[in-house]
């Protein structure tokens, strides 16, 4: 195989987890990391802080590392390279942290490039999903439908990163021939292989997210805010002079209107158990309900039809605007029962959190990891979710405190740690 993906198991390998009002910020985050397909280890760092100048935490979840360089190892360089400074604001820190890792100090080629070509792996693996082929000849006008599909659908959607297309082409051309050979399991032609970078192209300058991203979420206050402020982005490849980050949400509470500035759960990473605290139902039950209905009114349409039309021009009539009908019936359904569980499941628990004290919403967040730890537990047959709950409270006032923290190390034993880190502070010891 032409690129060989990092030894995880699947995505989203975690739980974490933001609990916040205008008081404070609870951040959480399970211990879990999945290797290969079978062997999980508990004692990954996932939250750390962004040094005692600053009081901000930071959580990652999803890949380890960037270009081969653990994220731990990441942070804490960044911590050490802004020894003192303060920061106005989380997105002032979160600026510079992204321009610290864009920097050459995070830039091998051959990790670059084999971070491009995991994300188009993962691509070419989608497109060869809505294809169906058996046969050259049917492979053949397959794939060239397929990738001009792909290129309107991108064609629409904004351009987040400017990569030099003839720089691209002449760096990657011969590689994503390789991977097309690998994942289509046929050789393309000429054309085809034109087309698949043209599609490779748009796909990396758009901010189409792979499942060898990092999230990297900054949460806290700067030095001017008073209220809580986080910030999720995501980081996923970096070649050719471009860095693939983007903002996926922001919740800034100095901002916020009034009304829109209540308390928050905010998951990532798996945040199925999440929703179902706040919701009341899953997800999965969701999709399922819509689809069972949708099938029961389109059933029932079509015994009504078939019973009383027996023109088979106006049978086609009727049954379009039947399906028209039932689509009417299907979106007020669900819209009016996403109307109750809000007013009588979510708003409870929103102003409850609202008003939460700190150190309930600290118990709030390490359930909340928990429950999703308990739920991996007994339905995978991996515990993707488990080990030590890391927990910290942020606060204006008190800065960022440590409510739960595992040591790989027992600290009574290891006095000359602490001495360590005060000298490099610049303390004398």
């Amino acid at each position: 195989m032409l690129v060989k993906p990092p030894q995880r198991g699947g995505v989203r390998m975690t739980a974490e987890v933001a609990i916040v009002n205008k008081h404070a910020i609870a951040l959480a985050a399970d211990s879990a990391v999945t290797v290969g397909r079978e062997r999980v280890w508990k004692y990954a760092n996932k939250l750390f802080s962004a040094g005692p100048s600053n009081d901000i935490g930071i959580m990652i979840y999803n890949s380890g590392d960037f270009l081969g360089i653990p994220w731990e190892t990441i942070v804490k360089e960044h911590r050490r390279h802004c020894g003192v400074k303060e920061f106005a604001t989380v997105a002032d820190f979160a600026d510079d942290f992204l321009s610290f890792v864009k920097s050459d100090k995070f830039s091998e080629p051959n990790a670059q490039r084999v971070s491009f070509l995991l994300i188009l792996m993962q691509l070419f693996q989608l497109v060869k999903r809505g294809m169906k082929y058996s046969t050259r000849t049917e492979f053949y006008a397959a794939l060239p439908h397929a990738t001009t599909t792909w290129i309107t659908e991108l064609s629409v959607q904004t351009a987040v990163f400017q990569i030099d297309k003839v720089q691209f082409s002449r760096n990657y051309r011969t590689l994503i021939r390789q991977l097309a050979e690998t994942v289509f399991e046929r050789k393309p032609k000429r054309e085809m292989v034109d087309g698949l970078v043209d599609l490779s192209h748009e796909y990396l300058c758009r901010s189409a997210e792979s499942e060898f991203s990092t999230g990297v979420v900054f949460a806290g206050y700067g030095r001017s805010e008073l209220l809580p402020s986080i910030i999720h982005k995501i980081f996923d490849g970096k070649d050719l002079n471009v860095t693939r980050i983007w903002t996926k949400k922001e919740w800034d509470y100095n901002k916020m209107k009034p009304g829109d500035d209540g308390g928050r759960v905010i998951p990532f990473a798996q945040s199925d158990m999440f929703f179902l605290f706040m919701e009341g139902i899953s997800n999965q039950y969701l999709r399922f309900l819509r689809e069972s209905i949708k099938k029961t009114l389109r059933n029932k349409s079509k015994e009504l039809v078939d019973a009383f039309v027996t023109d088979p021009h106006q049978k086609g009539v009727e049954n379009t605007k039947q399906d028209s009908d039932n689509a009417i019936i299907l979106d007020e359904f669900f819209k009016e029962f996403q109307r109750y569980r809000q007013e009588v499941l979510v708003s409870p628990t929103v102003n409850t959190i609202t008003s939460l004290p700190k150190e309930e919403m600290a118990s709030m967040a390490v359930a909340m990891v928990e429950l999703t730890a308990l739920r991996r537990k007994v339905d995978s047959s991996i515990e993707s979710v488990g080990g030590p709950v890391d927990v910290v409270v942020i606060s204006k006032g008190d800065g960022l405190i440590w409510m739960n923290r595992k040591h790989y190390f027992d600290i009574d034993k290891n006095a000359d740690f602490i001495i360590r880190k005060e000298i490099g502070r610049g303390a004398t010891p």
